[in-house]
């Protein structure tokens, strides 16, 4: 395990991994937002105990998530991609890691995200809406930027939807290319991208307007609260070609403006 990475440790009485303490969480990107409960009482993924999940299922229909994940699942689970040790970066409220513990090859999924709440809270109502099999999760609060695991552990690293909250996602793609085996794969899913079209036509209308061409970042800003980042479809591709990954498997939702894709980990 690298220096810099420390044991992980566990919470009293809930068995739930801790990879930071309450300063370096406070410390995280964007971390007020995310762990500010009264905020995330008002999005479609709060699924207190004891509700029907009916919201929450909505939500995952109405946005092509649930369908593009399933979709992802059935590719990866013909190709052999979806088995053995998983981790879940940025799990949210878990619902991913509930349809992951139900493959039949998968032997363990670790969720991790730093919303303390999410973890806590809510992703054990997640885990019996969806069916999941308890006893192939390990919850943990953690930040993706700094995985408490040796060298070469994971099989599979999930991000879905979360690798555009990334301020720095050369640093996170630096980690998972760490912990992966090699020949290990990683899954981005229902990510969000600005279609080619949009950006070409928004760049010809602030030019006329301002007189000067304008660079993606500009037109395109990273949200100050959130941490979002924008891409174009291509980005995604040349970033990971990049860190050493070889695109496997690409989809692409022109409906809902969002991909999927598997990338192997160069073995060399």
């Amino acid at each position: 395990m690298p220096m810099d990475v420390k044991d992980p440790a566990m919470d009293k009485g809930n068995g739930i991994e801790c990879w930071l303490d309450e300063q370096e969480l406070a410390a995280s990107a964007s971390s007020e937002y995310w762990n500010d409960t009264m905020i995330e009482q008002g999005k479609d993924w709060w699924c207190e105990k004891g509700s029907d999940g009916s919201r929450l299922m909505d939500f995952l229909e109405q946005s092509g998530f649930l369908q593009q994940f399933r979709h992802l699942l059935q590719v990866g689970r013909r190709e052999g991609l979806v088995q053995g040790h998983i981790l879940d970066a940025a799990a949210g409220v878990c619902w991913t890691s509930a349809l992951l513990s139900r493959e039949p090859q998968v032997e363990q999924v670790e969720a991790m995200d730093f919303s303390r709440h999410r973890i806590e809270l809510i992703a054990p109502n997640i885990f019996e809406l969806f069916r999941a099999d308890p006893g192939k999760i390990r919850r943990v609060i953690g930040s993706f930027y700094h995985v408490a695991r040796p060298d070469g552990f994971y099989d599979l690293i999930v991000l879905c939807q979360a690798f555009h909250h990334a301020e720095q996602p050369e640093l996170l793609l630096n980690e998972c290319s760490r912990v992966l085996k090699p020949g290990g794969v990683l899954l981005l899913a229902c990510e969000p991208y600005i279609p080619l079209w949009r950006y070409a036509g928004k760049t010809v209308l602030t030019a006329l307007k301002k007189g000067r061409i304008m660079n993606f970042s500009e037109l395109y800003p990273a949200d100050a609260v959130t941490g979002d980042q924008n891409y174009l479809s291509r980005d995604y591709r040349l970033m990971l070609r990049m860190h050493g990954f070889n695109i496997v498997y690409f989809q692409k939702d022109c409906r809902h403006r969002m991909l999927g894709l598997f990338a192997r980990k160069e073995s060399g």
